[in-house]
C-alpha cells in the first residue's frame, strides 16, 4: 500500500493596493499569502512541492490568484498587478467552457451554449476564457456556413 501525506503552511505576505476589477475600487488595499503545499510519500520522501500566491481585495473579499511570491507584489503598482492577478474560476465555468467546444459541431445548441461560456468566462485571463472564445468562433462558423447551405438548397 502507498501512503502519502500532505501538509500545507500559509506564509503571509506584504499588504499592497490593487485596483479591485471585481468591486471596480481604486487603490483598495488588499493583503497577500503564499499557500505552500508539500506532499511526501510513506511521511518521509519529498515529492512534490506547490506554491500558490493569493491577494485578498480588503473590500470585496474576493481572493485572486497571481504569479510569482506574494514578497514580490508589494513593490507593484496597482496597474501592475492587476496584470499579474487572475481571477478565480470556477467548476461551472471550466466545464461550460469545455461543454461548449465539445458541442461547437451541432447546429442551434453549439451557439447557445457557447453564448453561455462566453458570457460566463468573458472576465476571466484563464483558458475557461480562452476556451470559450474559441466554441463561440467555432459555432457562429458552423451557424453561417450551415445558413448558407441552407439558402442555397432552397433555390
Amino acid at each position: 500500500m502507498f501512503f502519502l501525506s500532505e501538509s500545507t503552511i500559509q506564509r503571509p505576505g506584504p499588504d499592497c493596493v490593487l485596483n479591485c476589477p471585481v468591486c471596480n475600487g481604486l487603490d483598495v488595499t488588499a493583503f497577500t499569502f503564499d499557500l505552500v503545499t508539500q506532499t511526501k510519500a510513506y511521511f518521509v520522501v519529498k515529492m512534490m512541492k506547490t506554491t500558490v500566491t493569493h491577494v485578498v481585495c480588503t473590500a470585496c473579499h474576493t481572493n485572486f490568484f497571481a504569479r510569482g511570491p506574494a514578497a514580490r507584489l508589494a513593490d507593484l503598482t496597482p496597474d501592475e498587478l492587476a496584470a499579474v492577478l487572475r481571477p478565480p474560476t470556477t467548476f461551472i465555468q471550466k466545464s461550460l467552457a469545455v461543454l461548449a467546444l465539445l458541442v461547437a459541431i451541432f447546429p442551434i445548441v453549439c451557439l447557445v451554449m457557447a453564448v453561455i461560456a462566453w458570457v460566463s468566462n468573458r472576465k476571466t485571463r484563464n483558458w475557461p476564457g480562452m476556451v470559450s472564445k474559441i466554441a463561440l468562433a467555432i459555432s457562429l462558423l458552423v451557424s453561417v456556413i450551415l445558413g448558407i447551405a441552407a439558402l442555397i438548397e432552397k433555390r
